[in-house]
């Protein structure tokens, strides 16, 4: 009898093992269901992409892709993504949507007119509108005063983008006569 004892004892446990595992897991399978976690996706990492593939990616992970806003960005490629909300990695129900900032590229702006301008003019013009100085480089005119600005590259009028390089040609005056 007391070998029935004992093989009841274990028989008893290895059912409560049994009614323990299926409650364990049944109740996290239900608290899913009921939860909703198994309707989640992980966000996927959009920063630096095209709009184009973000919005395949976010497709693909069952998410929406709204643009929250444009800016001009120096750094980032027009139509590559700044940065997004909810970040990358993070689980989140399907059919939510994702939040990103779009560069539009550097600001550009309009070439100024640089001639007939002296160095330190164009310094103090070229400094006002975030543009930098690059190469200067002398020649000989008939038509431009000594120290004054020939011509420019990028020319006047064409449209560049903020922190570029300016390039300006400047006279060393009349060519003389021997």
């Amino acid at each position: 009898m007391n070998k029935q004892k004992i093989i009841a004892f274990f028989i008893a446990v290895f059912v409560m093992i049994i009614i323990f595992v299926i409650a364990f897991f049944g109740t996290d399978f239900v608290m899913k269901l009921v939860v909703g976690h198994a309707n989640e996706t992980k966000v996927p990492n959009l920063v630096g992409k095209n709009i184009n593939v973000a919005i395949k990616e976010c497709k693909s992970a069952n998410l929406y892709l709204e643009i929250e806003k444009r800016v001009n960005d120096d750094e980032v490629t027009k139509d590559n993504i700044i940065s997004q909300n909810p970040h990358s990695g993070i689980k989140t129900k399907r059919y939510r949507t994702v939040q990103v900032v779009v560069s539009d590229g550097a600001e550009m702006i309009r070439m100024p007119n640089l001639a007939n301008l002296t160095i330190s003019e164009v310094k103090l013009k070229l400094s006002n509108l975030n543009l930098n100085l690059g190469n200067v480089a002398y020649r000989y005119s008939n038509d431009v005063a000594k120290g004054k600005v020939i011509k420019s590259y990028p020319l006047a009028e064409d449209m560049i983008a903020r922190k570029s390089k300016v390039d300006i040609y400047v006279s060393l005056g009349m060519i003389k006569k021997h």
